[in-house]
């Protein structure tokens, strides 16, 4: 989704804001599961790798999902209450 300039964020109406708002909640909600997933795998693939290089790689890219994962569920906050100042709005 591309990011709005505050040029075009002003332009949008609160309903525009809203539906943007909450689109973009959708596509948060949607990859969190997917990082957590990801992490998963990394670290099952790491626990059958026989190679300490390739554990060692994958038990990084596990980790780096698991900051991914923090980092959305901050954003999904944020966004959440944005959303929530922007309804109470009259």
């Amino acid at each position: 989704m591309a990011k709005l300039s505050k040029n075009t964020k002003k332009n949008l109406t609160k309903e525009e804001k809203i539906k943007a708002l909450e689109d973009t909640i959708e596509v948060v909600l949607i990859s969190i599961p997917k990082e957590i997933e990801a992490a998963k795998l990394y670290c099952s693939a790491a626990e059958n790798s026989i190679s300490q290089d390739v554990k060692e790689l994958l038990l990084n890219l596990a980790e780096q999902e698991k900051e991914h994962e923090e980092k959305l569920r901050r954003i999904l906050s944020n966004l959440k209450a944005e959303l929530a100042n922007l309804k109470s709005k009259k």
